[in-house]
């Protein structure tokens, strides 16, 4: 199996392009439980390779007390360290040889519809969800390009005014996977961008850890991207809508739930009556 990977780089003032053929040997060498399940391994890069194209394979560390995880950068430049003819920088080539137990990461996006931004003339029509018209105004008053930037990193435009919110996600499999749940974390922006409080996480400095189960039943990492992280994020823009529109209060009262129980509601029938009194509150 061979899973093509790329990545922009800083050079100099600009930026270029990096490809490489991910090493499922090289993760091996180096993950203690890859080491002694290559096939369980060879079922995981599969699939997160075919459902997240996108999605780099990279290395991380526990952040201590199982709070959660931070990426490992090169020593040297610290650029991302991948599975490229070893462990290697993706800009200095550099090879990294850990005196650690290491944990393997993904990097990637998990992008979510917003609406679309129309020009017409001098004006744009915002069409969508109401924290897209948010984040909109948000951007066009903030002063300076860096924070700016800091908005539209969580943002995807397309050439046609589509816009998703995509968050940087990383997600490190824990040391004896698949016994023992993984850490997904997100940016300490994430909330803020959002406009809503953070609930269901755990503060894994420098980023958030998501809650994702009360008992983790060994499944693939592939599984809780699907059924609890993409729902999470989906639910995340609901609560920033109902934010918004100043709802979100009579609707947790209409879907007898508090913000904190909502998240315990992904995929079961209270999380349905949720999704009801949203729709009747926020018009998309």
């Amino acid at each position: 199996m061979v899973a093509n990977q790329k990545k922009m780089v800083r050079e100099g003032e600009g930026k270029r392009e990096v490809a490489w053929e991910l090493n499922i040997n090289a993760i091996g060498q180096n993950i203690d439980w890859a080491r002694s399940n290559p096939q369980h391994l060879a079922r995981e890069i599969a699939e997160i390779t075919a459902t997240f194209p996108t999605f780099l394979v990279s290395v991380g560390t526990s952040s201590g007390w199982g709070m959660g995880a931070k990426l490992l950068p090169c020593p040297k430049c610290q650029e991302m360290l991948v599975f490229w003819n070893g462990l290697r920088c993706v800009r200095c080539e550099g090879e990294y040889k850990p005196d650690k137990h290491i944990l393997l990461a993904l990097v990637g996006r998990i992008p979510c519809l917003l609406g679309k931004v129309i020009t017409v003339g001098v004006k744009k029509e915002i069409q969508g969800r109401p924290y897209l018209g948010q984040v909109m105004r948000r951007i066009g008053s903030l002063k300076g390009a860096n924070k700016k930037r800091r908005f539209q990193n969580y943002l995807i435009a397309t050439d046609d005014g589509t816009v998703y919110f995509a968050p940087p996600l990383y997600s490190f499999y824990s040391r004896n996977w698949p016994h023992s749940e993984p850490f997904i974390m997100v940016e300490p922006d994430y909330f803020n961008i959002l406009g809503i409080e953070p609930a269901h996480v755990w503060i894994g400095a420098p980023r958030y850890r998501l809650c994702i189960y009360a008992n983790w039943r060994e499944v693939p990492m592939k599984t809780v991207l699907l059924q609890r992280i993409q729902p999470r994020i989906l639910i995340d823009l609901m609560v920033a809508d109902l934010v918004v529109t100043g709802k979100l209060k009579q609707a947790l009262s209409e879907a007898q739930t508090s913000l904190y129980n909502l998240y315990n509601r992904i995929g079961k029938p209270e999380g349905e009556r949720f999704k009801q009194v949203y729709q009747r509150h926020i018009q998309i």
